[in-house]
């Protein structure tokens, strides 16, 4: 049996910190199995643990034993108004022992603290993402609101193999960005923001050492058609895992 019922003060706290949503959880709250689900068009999607971080959702226990859950505003299921107001609507399922299953629905909203960079790399726990602002996507989208989805074609930068020379990238040949879903990637777009994001250790990522720190390098050409005009854009976020802790870099211009 699942019951529905209201969030209780003093149990969960949820707040908005840089670009993310954050829900808090504490720790003798906890049932003996817990998770967090969405619903979309398509009906409750619960996500698995690589579809959470292509998604932009991160959950961990922290060290008190409370369970932590991140979103980015860029993240799946995450509404934009005007590019500054983000919202997000999700459950969380806590279920017990004796079959008793207990449902508390969320609706976090955030407002934008300050301006978008240029170009926005955030290192989560479990994933990496690069956002680059467009406008031009976003006038794109206003002049045909029906084209909905962008299709881009994507090239992935890998480290290079032995012989070739120390510190130049190679190329993957160009894929769609269904094939890049595939390998784990997500090439998507948000407002006028172009988006790439993936897990640690995804397929065609590579280590470099920078400053004596093993850094962790997703890089990639996006390649579109906007308004008839070709354009690649440049991707690209390196990232320490021993020292993520929900950490991002903005550059202004």
């Amino acid at each position: 049996m699942c019951l529905e019922t209201s969030v209780l003060a003093g149990d969960f706290w949820t707040h908005c910190h840089e670009r993310h949503f954050w829900v808090t959880i504490k720790s003798t709250f906890l049932a003996e199995k817990f998770s967090f689900y969405f619903e979309d068009r398509s009906g409750i999607h619960i996500p698995s643990d690589r579809e959470a971080a292509k998604c932009g959702y991160a959950a961990f226990l922290n060290h008190r034993g409370d369970l932590v859950f991140r979103a980015s505003f860029l993240a799946c299921n995450v509404l934009s108004q005007n590019d500054t107001d983000y919202s997000l609507h999700m459950w969380f399922w806590n279920r017990w022992a004796n079959g008793t299953a207990t449902a508390f629905p969320f609706h976090l909203y955030c407002a934008l603290q300050w301006p978008w960079g240029a170009r926005e790399i955030v290192c989560e726990e479990n994933y990496m993402e690069v956002s680059v602002q467009l406008p031009v996507l976003h006038a794109s989208f206003k002049a045909q609101p029906d084209n909905t989805v962008l299709e881009p074609w994507v090239r992935i930068h890998r480290q290079s193999a032995q012989g070739e020379d120390e510190g130049e990238a190679s190329l993957e040949p160009v894929m769609s960005w269904r094939e890049a879903s595939d390998l784990g990637y997500l090439v998507s777009h948000a407002g006028p923001r172009l988006l790439l994001r993936a897990a640690y250790s995804s397929p065609l990522s590579y280590t470099v050492k920078e400053q004596g720190l093993d850094m962790e390098v997703m890089s990639a050409s996006i390649l579109l058609s906007v308004q008839g005009v070709p354009m690649a854009v440049s991707t690209t976020a390196a990232c320490n895992k021993s020292e993520v802790h929900s950490t991002y870099k903005c550059e202004m211009t």
